[in-house]
């Protein structure tokens, strides 16, 4: 009697197990979070066609992403990937989500998912993340893809101007940029980019011209309580995937200074 007692409840141990390992290796998709520390994770790539990621406005692009597992897990079914989903550059589920199917032997260690890009527009051109999971919760991979735009460098259509001041006022440089990507505007003192960083009464400020212009950029410059070191040549630099643009100088000097 108890014999068969105990093994009545081995038995129920070892379908409880079974179901318990079977519910561990069902693919967590929604919400799931990578975990770069975690080992048993596919290797994720992703090809494009065609191959340049620098597109003009109106192009179109194929994005196809390629998961398997390590070479260690391939001998385990639990491991192979499972799914494959696109997320767009604002970090939005895009495209079609690819699975492996239901049935264990039509399953393969390799899955491909396409992501078809056409008619490119501003809002597309960006970074773009494919994310492949098998069954363990996290153990997932992230791998991303920029498409930039294909343009030239940008424009300045705003350049700092001369100035003079006196020691202890405040003096503002303004510079604004155009292009396609939106440019960045950085500042230069004297032929040095780092010269401005270190100096805690100095203020950036960069700027869209508007929410709804994708062109252009406006940046200022403030120095508040001007002292004798703060007198020099100022530049502002613009730059984007197509190129950068250098502004003339513009000098910054005491009152009664003449400027050539």
């Amino acid at each position: 009697m108890m014999s068969s007692f105990w093994l009545r409840e081995a038995s129920m141990c070892l379908v409880l197990s079974t179901l318990t390992g079977a519910l561990w290796i069902l693919p967590f998709v929604k919400g799931e979070t990578c975990d770069s520390k975690l080992k048993i994770r596919p290797i994720v790539d992703i090809s494009s066609s065609p191959e340049n990621n620098r597109l003009p406005f109106g192009a179109s692009v194929t994005l196809t992403c390629t998961a398997e597992p390590k070479t260690l897990d391939k001998g385990y079914h639990d491991r192979w990937v499972n799914y494959i989903e696109w997320y767009d550059p604002q970090n939005k589920e895009t495209g079609a989500k690819c699975r492996q199917p239901s049935n264990i032997h039509a399953h393969k260690r390799k899955l491909s998912c396409p992501l078809v890009l056409k008619n490119l527009t501003v809002d597309k051109f960006g970074r773009y993340t494919c994310q492949a999971g098998n069954g363990y919760r996290n153990h997932c991979t992230r791998k991303s893809f920029e498409i930039v735009i294909q343009g030239p460098a940008p424009e300045l259509v705003g350049v700092p101007r001369n100035q003079s001041t006196d020691i202890g006022a405040n003096v503002t440089f303004k510079c604004t940029a155009t292009g396609l990507p939106k440019p960045n505007i950085s500042w230069i003192k004297n032929n040095d980019s780092f010269a401005l960083q270190s100096n805690p009464r100095v203020t950036f400020i960069n700027n869209p011209h508007s929410l709804t212009n994708h062109k252009t950029m406006h940046s200022q410059l403030f120095i508040t309580r001007v002292k004798k070191e703060d007198f020099g040549k100022y530049q502002c630099e613009a730059k984007n995937s197509g190129g950068k643009n250098l502004s003339l100088p513009a000098f910054l000097t005491p009152k009664g200074t003449v400027t050539k």
